[in-house]
């Protein structure tokens, strides 16, 4: 006489667990995401550069003896 056994042990639906790892769906938004951070990240290095470069040369303007004119936005990003 056969065991009786559990039918839902070897359901082969049940059979789809196994390690966790994200859709690739889900891998290229996170890449994605990760690509804009590291981009505003070297754009914020580039102007906190840009803007030291940028005061560096007014003040050797002003070492010169020229007249500088009073900072303004527009004075900054007329330099860019």
């Amino acid at each position: 006489m056969p065991t009786y056994r559990n039918p839902c042990a070897n359901n082969p639906l049940l059979r789809k667990g196994g390690a966790h790892i994200r859709s690739k769906t889900a891998q290229r938004s996170r890449d994605h995401y990760d690509l804009m951070e590291e981009a505003a990240e070297c754009l914020e290095a580039y102007y906190v550069q840009r803007e030291a470069e940028i005061d560096s040369e007014d003040q050797e303007e002003r070492v010169k003896g020229e007249q500088g004119a009073p900072f303004s936005f527009f004075n900054v990003f007329s330099k860019l």
